[in-house]
């Protein structure tokens, strides 16, 4: 898994105003084995003495995306640079990497001190927005974390290393380049819809994906902060259900 976009909703791009309100929009989608144990729709959850909401991973337990109350947003991608050798036994699955790092007292915290070695390669996208709105980008190859401050000002768009080679993932983020160019203003209805439809027909790399061997887009999940609350949306693509919630800030 996956795909995963980031929005600055309450930013003058041209500026760079606005950072203590820290809007922004993050959306994921999770491409996964059908087979796989259904995960849980996202609820209220107690970590090391804060509220967090996720979806829990109906196989491992663990979660691929989170949310808390005042801080942070996070979402992890399989892979970091590119595809690697699937090399078992590790210690645990990526998944618990984000309900650990809730443990932690910060982002600096956890990036400094948590044992990442004999984990599987993967990416974190770290969403900050207390103060100021900050992006962070950790990328663990399985023997060195590397760690980039982006441009909370301006969209991304990440697709997992494990499932689509460089070529694909600049296509995609092409596609992304134009759909920004066409928004005059970014909504949360409008990305989910840009994480549904967008491809050019080939079902193995589209956005919403699905290959022979049983791997798809399985879910969608969408956070949107702003001062007032996080709106959170999660769509179950295998049984085509969904759930959207407010958490007041």
């Amino acid at each position: 898994m996956c795909t995963v976009s980031f929005l600055p909703t309450s930013i003058n791009p041209e500026s760079g105003e606005d950072l203590k309100a820290g809007g922004f929009i993050l959306t994921s989608n999770r491409d996964e084995q059908a087979g796989r144990r259904r995960a849980m729709f996202p609820r209220r959850y107690w970590l090391s003495g804060c509220t967090v909401f996720f979806p829990k991973d109906g196989q491992a337990g663990g979660t691929w995306i989170a949310t808390d109350e005042h801080r942070y947003t996070l979402c992890l991608l399989n892979g970091a640079f590119e595809a690697h050798h699937h090399c078992p036994p590790y210690r645990h699955s990526r998944g618990q990497v984000i309900p650990d790092f809730f443990s932690y007292d910060n982002e600096i915290d956890f990036s400094l001190h948590y044992p990442f070695d004999k984990l599987e390669p993967f990416t974190l996208v770290v969403v900050e927005y207390d103060p100021l709105l900050t992006l962070i980008e950790l990328r663990w190859d399985g023997s060195q974390l590397h760690r980039t401050l982006l441009d909370a000002t301006q969209p991304y768009l990440w697709s997992s290393a494990t499932l689509y080679p460089k070529t694909i993932r600049q296509k995609r983020e092409g596609w992304f380049s134009e759909w920004v160019n066409r928004q005059q203003q970014f909504s949360q209805e409008a990305i989910v819809q840009f994480h549904r439809q967008t491809g050019d027909g080939d079902p193995e790399n589209d956005l919403l994906m699905r290959r022979p061997n049983g791997i798809q887009t399985v879910s969608i999940t969408s956070v949107e902060r702003n001062d007032q609350a996080h709106r959170v949306y999660y769509h179950d693509m295998l049984t085509h259900t969904n759930t959207t919630f407010r958490i007041l800030s």
